[in-house]
């Protein structure tokens, strides 16, 4: 079934099952998050979030990377950031590039940052997936199934 949220970002995405997913109209971006209750008190949460921002005259999907990478918002809150793989790959039945990294979130614990990126006519879409690298073997699979099933609206 596809949200009101995905609807209004123009795209539709599968969520692994009991996600709960959240629309942030002012940033742009659709979120989902591993069930609360499928994880102790206060453990962080698996995390999906997709982004429509316009491309900003970027000549193809390497340049809207590099300037993701150079320091966006996302990443700027990030410490000890390390691309660990970064590659092509299909996003929405498009040629993108893949980024996988490792992190630090402040003053807390490491992350897996995994992050799909793809250009579609005057917008560029992320995919970003984020999980504790302990698990990342586990919960890694299912995100990446998630980012892969993006579909973008004609």
């Amino acid at each position: 079934m596809v949200t009101d949220a995905e609807r209004r970002l123009g795209c539709v995405i599968e969520l692994p099952r009991g996600w709960e997913s959240w629309f942030d109209a002012e940033a742009g971006q659709l979120g989902a998050s591993a069930p609360a209750s499928a994880a102790p008190p206060g453990a962080f949460l698996d995390q999906l979030r997709v982004r429509r921002e316009p491309a900003g005259g970027a000549g193809g999907v390497e340049e809207v990377v590099d300037r993701v990478l150079e320091g966006d918002e996302d990443s700027a809150d990030l410490e000890h950031f390390l691309v660990l793989d970064r590659g092509p790959c299909e996003l929405a039945g498009r040629s993108g590039e893949h980024v996988l990294a490792h992190a630090y979130l402040p003053g807390q614990f490491a992350i897996v940052l995994e992050r799909w990126f793809v250009l579609a006519g005057q917008d560029a879409w992320t995919v970003t997936g984020v999980t504790p690298p302990l698990v990342y073997a586990v919960t890694g699979p299912p995100i990446e199934w998630a980012a892969l099933s993006l579909s973008l609206a004609p």
